[in-house]
C-alpha cells in the first residue's frame, strides 16, 4: 500500500500508507497489495507499557525467532515477554486493518502482503521474488475467470 512500483502502477489502482487507510470504504472490493511493515519506535511501546503500568524492567529489543499465530519468523521486537506482546499486537493490528480495507470475505478480491510480518491467515507464495509479479497477475486472472 505504501510503495509504487511498476507492478503496482500496472495491477493496482491507489496507494496508501498504513495510517490513511483506516476507516474508509474506497478499498471495498479492490486487489489490494500491501508491500512493508508498520513501524513504530521503540519509546511508544515503552511509554504505552509505563501508561498502563505493566511492570516491564527491560527494555531491550533485537531481531529474534518470533512464534506467533502458528507461524515462526524472525522480527526485531522487544526482549520482555509483555512489551513482545504489546509490540507484536499493534503491528498485528495495523496489518489486519489494512488488509481488512478489501473486505475479502465479502467480495472476490484479492490482498498480497510482502512485509516481515505474516498475517495470520496468510499463506506463502513460493518460488524467487522476481516471479512474484506473474504470480500475482496468474492469482488475479484465476478470480476473474
Amino acid at each position: 500500500i505504501s510503495h509504487k512500483s511498476s507492478i503496482v502502477e500496472e495491477l493496482f489502482d491507489k496507494a496508501y500508507n498504513f495510517h490513511n487507510n483506516s476507516g474508509t470504504n474506497e478499498l471495498f472490493g479492490q486487489n489490494l497489495l500491501i508491500l512493508g511493515t508498520e513501524y513504530t519506535p521503540d519509546f511508544y511501546h515503552i511509554l504505552v507499557s509505563k501508561i498502563l503500568g505493566l511492570g516491564v524492567e527491560t527494555y531491550s529489543a533485537r531481531w529474534q525467532i518470533v512464534e506467533r499465530n502458528g507461524w515462526r519468523f524472525p522480527f526485531r521486537t522487544f526482549d520482555d515477554i509483555v512489551l513482545r506482546q504489546l509490540h507484536l499486537s499493534k503491528v498485528e493490528g495495523i496489518l489486519l486493518q489494512a488488509a481488512g480495507r478489501s473486505r475479502v470475505e465479502q467480495t472476490d478480491s484479492a490482498v498480497f502482503i510482502i512485509n516481515k510480518f505474516p498475517h495470520p491467515q496468510g499463506e506463502v507464495l513460493g518460488g524467487k521474488f522476481e516471479d512474484l509479479p506473474q504470480q500475482i497477475k496468474t492469482i488475479l486472472n484465476q478470480r476473474i475467470s
